[in-house]
């Protein structure tokens, strides 16, 4: 059982040190939601050396049920699946479950037999689209074995090493940002299910490597990869993290493509980065 941890463990690269003059006074780590790997010890360490961790949101789990609860549809509204032609939700159905329930869900689709159940629309019945995007991918990457957050693992490790854990959004925050996700560019993403696993794959490269300019290029067309979502938020989370880096030590803890937009403004600002290259800033996907 070790040796199958051990080989789930990956050492984080995505961290810069951002510094004020000669001293430093933050470590901003680049996370990601979603992983197949875990990143304890590096956090372990990171965080060993800090007196508060800062994330985008409240991580705890009344929080978390919070944003999901906001996610369900106070009135019966159209599902984002249909939206999508039948050959599209038989391929979505194929990432997401097993082939007698698959088969049970193609019944329900080609022959509409009364009666049979279509798990593919029960997975997100009542919810609203962004909800029902993040449960159907989220479904489908821990499929792939993908059963680790890093900005989570993160959260439990302060948590655990008691040290001060800061939110620098509300969960009412939290939501509108994701009440303003296009419709439009998660039924496109739903769409394009056959690139799933290659989106998948060049992430996990990407990320390990720390190749922020492949991960900002590779984001292109993911329903939150939004101007509203990346580049509006990167100030919000810049004049929130400022004041802790006049204290000790934090590790501030951000999606990975927050981190270019938020290095240019400490650098504005007069702080030094160190770490990984990271790509000459571009406008968004509008």
């Amino acid at each position: 059982m070790m040796r199958w941890w051990k080989r789930k463990e990956k050492e984080l690269k995505t961290v810069w040190a951002i510094h004020k003059g000669h001293r430093r006074v933050a470590y901003l780590v680049g996370t990601a939601h979603f992983f197949p790997y875990s990143f304890r010890d590096s956090f372990r360490q990171l965080i060993g050396e800090a007196s508060a961790a800062l994330f985008e949101g409240p991580l705890d789990g009344q929080s978390l049920q919070a944003i999901r609860s906001s996610g369900i549809a106070g009135k019966p509204a159209e599902s984002v699946l249909d939206k999508l032609d039948r050959q599209t939700r038989t391929k979505i159905s194929d990432k997401l479950f097993p082939g007698c329930r698959r088969r049970t869900l193609e019944d329900a689709i080609r022959f509409s037999v009364p009666g049979v159940a279509d798990p593919l629309h029960e997975t997100i019945a009542g919810m609203k689209p962004w909800l029902s995007f993040f449960t159907l991918w989220s479904a489908y990457l821990e499929r792939c074995g993908w059963h680790h957050s890093v900005d989570l693992e993160a959260y439990r490790t302060a948590r655990e090493m008691n040290r001060e854990v800061v939110a620098m959004e509300s969960v009412e925050e939290q939501v509108a940002v994701l009440e303003g996700l296009s419709v439009e560019r998660i039924v496109g993403f739903l769409q394009r299910v056959d690139q799933w696993d290659t989106y998948r794959k060049n992430y996990v490269r990407h990320y390990l490597a720390a190749d922020m300019g492949k991960i900002r290029a590779s984001a292109t067309g993911f329903p939150s990869r939004h101007r509203s979502v990346i580049d509006q938020r990167d100030e919000t989370f810049f004049q929130r993290m400022r004041p802790y880096l006049d204290a000790e030590i934090a590790v501030v803890c951000v999606g990975a493509p927050h981190v270019p937009g938020i290095c240019g403004l400490l650098q504005m600002d007069g702080f030094r980065i160190e770490g990984p290259a990271l790509p000459a800033l571009q406008a968004p996907s509008p």
